[in-house]
This record gives C-alpha cells, structure tokens and sequence, in this order.
C-alpha cells in the first residue's frame, strides 16, 4: 500500500526500493557495501527519488540502531547465511521488525551448496507467528537454484 515502509536487508545497489519508490511511503535499505551504498545513493539522486535511505552497514549495526522502528515489509534476498545468526533467532528478529500483517520475502542462497537446509528452516519463522503466503523454487539466473518464501506476520496493517 502506498503507507508502506519497507526495508531491504543486503539491499546491494537498491533497485527493489528504487522500483517500488512511487508505490510506497519509504524504503530503508542497507548492505555492508560502500560501493554498492554508493551506486545506489547516485541512481536515487539522478532518478530524484527522496524517499529511499541508503546505508552502509551490517545486520548488526542496523540492529543496534534500529531503536524499535518497525516495517511493513522486510526483504530478506539471500543474506540470511552471512549475517551469522542461528535460524531461529533471525526469525524471532525479523518477526520483530514487521509490524501487524507486515510481509516478510525470505530468497534461499544456493540451495545445491551453503543453503541445503533453507527449507527445514523455515520452521523457525512458522514458530515465530509467520504464516507462508506462497513458497517455491526459481532460477533467476538460470543456473542457481533458489528458494524462497513470502510469509505474513500474524495481524493486519
């Protein structure tokens, strides 16, 4: 909805809340990637597009910061593996960063290699209240093979 705020988590150069940009209130979107932050901070400005905030950071720094906001939508596009937290708790942490009915899309790292057990895991965000609104498996380069859930918290917005 056009109230949405969304945040992108391992954003790389932005383009999720660069295209989404005119349907949504705001988009925070961070990766621990200067030069990606950078390339994503001049295509906004050369679009003009004010309401995406780009930050150079870790999980862990966003966290600490974050000071309670909460979002209606959190991006998750294979990062899970890299910040370095047990399934669990990353599904009770980003059960807490949605608000009521917010959305969660939760993309697999390689399947075939460092993500065998992305699908086992997702019990994790089912005890956490998630509900799985659709799951599947893709290609998005016609070579890796990913999968990915969107999941709803408990509520409405």
């Amino acid at each position: 909805p056009a109230h949405a705020r969304v945040l992108d988590i391992g954003c790389n150069i932005g383009m999720f809340g660069l295209a989404l940009s005119t349907q949504i209130q705001s988009y925070y979107g961070f990766d621990n990637n200067p030069l990606l932050i950078d390339v994503a901070r001049e295509i906004a400005s050369v679009r003009e597009i004010e309401n995406c905030h780009f930050e150079c950071e870790s999980f862990e720094d966003f966290s600490l910061r974050n000071r309670g906001r909460t979002f209606d939508m959190v991006l998750s596009f294979a990062v899970h593996v890299w910040i370095g937290m047990a399934p669990g708790d990353y599904a009770r942490t980003l059960y807490g960063l949605l608000r009521p009915g917010g959305i969660l899309v939760l993309e697999s790292n390689r399947l075939d290699t460092n993500d065998k057990d992305f699908f086992r895991n997702v019990r994790y965000f089912l005890d956490e209240g998630f509900d799985v609104r659709f799951c599947g498996r893709l290609k998005d380069d016609g070579i890796i093979d990913r999968g990915f859930y969107v999941l709803a918290k408990e509520g409405r917005c």
